[in-house]
C-alpha cells in the first residue's frame, strides 16, 4: 500500500476513462477527499465475508451472481484537498413530466404501489419500501469527477462517493445515512427514516411530524436496537430528532456502543443490512417480496458503500441518493417506506424530492 497526502485533480479526472478500479469519497463535514486507485476488485462470499477485509466496499441490496459484494483492495491510497469551486460543470438532459418515458415510469410506480399496498393492508407486512429508477440521457463531455465535486460542495454534511470496478460499473452518491461507523474504541449505527421537503428556517420538532413518519422511524430504530442487543451489544440510544439532508429533512436516532474485542464486523453488517429503512419487515420475507415485485431492479442502490478497516477506522453508509453511470444514460434511484395508510400520490412526490438530490448536482436542460 502506498499513501500520498497530495494528488493532482487532473490525474484524478483521468481515472474515469481508464479500465482501473478506483474510489473517491468525502466524509461528512470533511475538507479533503480520500481515495484509492489501481486496486483489485475482490468479491466476498456474502456480507459476512467482510470480516478482516480492508478497502473500499460496495455491497448490493441483495447479493446475486451479477451484483456481488466487492472490495477494492491494495492499490495506491491518497488524500487531497477539495479544489476551489469552478464553472466547468457537466450538462445532461432530463425528461419533462410530459414526455412518454416519464409517463411510463409513473404508471409503473402506481402499479407497483398497488401491489405493495395490497400486501400491507392484507397484514403480510407492517412496512415495505418501494423503489423506482429514472433514466436521464448523458452527453459526450459528461464528467463524473466534476459531478462528484459538485456533490461535495452542494451537500457538505453528506457522505459523497464515486467508485468504479469492472464488477459493479460506476456509481456516484450522496448519502445522509450511516450504516456502521467507528474506530478501535467507539462505534455508531443510525436509524434514519421519515422524509419531508423543507426550506429555510428552524427544523420541525418531532411532534410536528405525521403519525405515519413517526411510526416508520420507530420501526427502524427498534429493529436496530434489537439487532445490537441480539449481538450482546447494549447501545446508548439517543432521543429521536429532526435532521437536514439537502432540501429534505428526516427523523434520526443514533446508537453508540464500545467496540468489543470479539466483534465481527461482517457478522454485524449481515444482521443489520438491509434495515427496514430500505427494505421492510419481516426482513427476509420483505426482501423476497421486493425482489419479486419491484420492476426496476435495485442493483447497488440501497446497499452500502464506504471504507472498511476493522483495525483502524470504518465508515459505511447506506447507498441512497445515488446514480449509476453507464453508457449514454444516467440511472437515478429513489425509494420510500410504505405503511398500510400510505397514499400513492404522496409517496410518488417523496421519491421525486429524493431524486432532486442527485439532479441538483447536474446542470439540467429542461
Amino acid at each position: 500500500m502506498v499513501y500520498e497526502k497530495r494528488y493532482d485533480w487532473t490525474q484524478i479526472r483521468l481515472l474515469t476513462g481508464r479500465d482501473v478500479c478506483f474510489a473517491l469519497y468525502r466524509l461528512p463535514g470533511g475538507k479533503t477527499v480520500r481515495g484509492v486507485k489501481a486496486g483489485r476488485a475482490v468479491t466476498c462470499a456474502g456480507i459476512g465475508g467482510l470480516d478482516a477485509r480492508r478497502g473500499f466496499v460496495i455491497a448490493p441490496f441483495c447479493e446475486d451472481d451479477t451484483h456481488p459484494v466487492v472490495v477494492i483492495e491494495g492499490g495506491r491510497e491518497f488524500e487531497t484537498a477539495l479544489p476551489d469551486p469552478g464553472d466547468d460543470l457537466p450538462t445532461v438532459g432530463m425528461c419533462s413530466p410530459d414526455d412518454e418515458p416519464f409517463r411510463r415510469v409513473s404508471e409503473a410506480y402506481a402499479s407497483g404501489f398497488a401491489r405493495f399496498k395490497e400486501a400491507l393492508i392484507g397484514g403480510r407486512f407492517p412496512k415495505l419500501v418501494l423503489a423506482r429508477r429514472e433514466e436521464i440521457p448523458s452527453v459526450a463531455d459528461f464528467s463524473a469527477v466534476d459531478t462528484f465535486l459538485k456533490a461535495c460542495r452542494t451537500y457538505p454534511d453528506a457522505f459523497v462517493y464515486l467508485c468504479r470496478t469492472p464488477l459493479t460499473g460506476m456509481w456516484l452518491g450522496s448519502s445522509p445515512e450511516i450504516l456502521l461507523s467507528g474506530d478501535d474504541a467507539r462505534w455508531q449505527v443510525v436509524a434514519l427514516a421519515g422524509t419531508m421537503a423543507w426550506g429555510e428556517g428552524p427544523l420541525p420538532e418531532v411532534e410536528a411530524w405525521s403519525g405515519k413518519n413517526r411510526r416508520e422511524q420507530r420501526c427502524v430504530a427498534d429493529y436496530i436496537d434489537g439487532v445490537l442487543r441480539g449481538e450482546s451489544i447494549l447501545p446508548q440510544r439517543s432521543a429521536t430528532r429532526t435532521v437536514r439532508a439537502g432540501r429534505l429533512v428526516h427523523l434520526k436516532t443514533d446508537f453508540y456502543f464500545d467496540k468489543k474485542p470479539c466483534l465481527r464486523i461482517g457478522r454485524l453488517l449481515e444482521r443489520l443490512h438491509p434495515t427496514p429503512a430500505v427494505c421492510g419487515l419481516p426482513k427476509e420475507e420483505a426482501r423476497r417480496f421486493i425482489l419479486r415485485e419491484e420492476v426496476c431492479g435495485r442493483g447497488y442502490y440501497s446497499g452500502f458503500v464506504g471504507w472498511i478497516d476493522p483495525e483502524r477506522r470504518t465508515d459505511l453508509y447506506v447507498n441512497l441518493r445515488c446514480m449509476e453511470l453507464g453508457g449514454d444514460r444516467l440511472r437515478l434511484y429513489a425509494g420510500g417506506g410504505l405503511l398500510p395508510e400510505s397514499e400513492c400520490g404522496e409517496e410518488w412526490r417523496e421519491t421525486e424530492n429524493k431524486l432532486r438530490t442527485m439532479k441538483r448536482v447536474l446542470t439540467l436542460k429542461k
